[in-house]
Formats: structure tokens, sequence, C-alpha cells
């Protein structure tokens, strides 16, 4: 008797750390509970800002391959006209040379005509020359 009334009191403690631990551990699973249920609610949320950032990303490629397109076009208009610019400035200095051959071409001309009418001037004075003496009698 005296082992049971000595046990008495340890098995109360036992008891009373069982009775402790049990109800730790329900406030645990309580606490468990709500962090789970609050690190759901987390997941949803920032499942939810994935999915608009991922609409945003996928709108921002969108812009970006319309942005692309636009400025490979114009790199290829730009390069056209970067060749046509080639050709307008070998046109010109075509025209440039043409239009210095026609000025040399004009003064020789010019010179030509020069001669010719000094020629013309000295033949119209041999002739008036000519023409004096027939007219005079001998």
């Amino acid at each position: 008797m005296e082992l049971i009334s000595y046990l008495s009191p340890v098995v109360s403690v036992i008891a009373a750390v069982i009775a402790v631990i049990f109800s730790a551990r329900k406030e645990k699973r309580e606490d468990f509970t709500a962090v789970n249920e609050g690190m759901k609610n987390l997941v949803e949320g920032m499942q939810a800002e994935i999915d608009i950032l991922n609409k945003k990303f996928s709108d921002l490629e969108k812009d970006y391959a319309t942005v692309k397109a636009e400025r490979d076009i114009l790199s290829a208009e730009v390069k056209r006209l970067k060749q046509e610019s080639g050709v307008l400035e070998t046109q010109i200095k075509l025209l440039q040379k043409e239009k210095d051959l026609d000025a040399r071409q004009i003064r020789e001309f010019a010179t030509t005509i020069e001669r010719l009418n000094e020629r013309i001037a000295q033949l119209e004075k041999r002739e008036d020359r000519r023409d004096g003496l027939e007219k005079t009698p001998v």
C-alpha cells in the first residue's frame, strides 16, 4: 500500500504531464491549422499575383515583338534609303561630269564660232579688197 500511496502522486503528476502534453499538442495542432490556413491564403494570393504578372509579361512580349517588327521594317527602310542615296549621289556625280563636259564643249564651240567669225571677217575683207580692185579701172 505504501507503494500505491507513493505512486499515486507520481501517477497524478504523470497524468498531469500527459494532459499538458496533449493540451499543448491540441494547441499546436490548432496553431498549425491556423498557420497552414494562413500559408494557403498567402499561396493563393501569390498565385493570383503571379497570374497577373504572367499576363503583363505576355502583353509585354507581344508589345516587344510588335516594336521589334517595326524596328526591323524601319531598319530595312533606312538601308534601302542609304542605297538609294548612294545611287543618287552617283547620278549627281555623273550629271556634274556631263555638265562639265557640256560646259567645255560649249566653250570649244564658242571658240570655234569665234574663229569661224574671224575667218569669215578675213574672207569678207579679202572679198571687199578684190571687189575694190575689180571696180577700179586699170
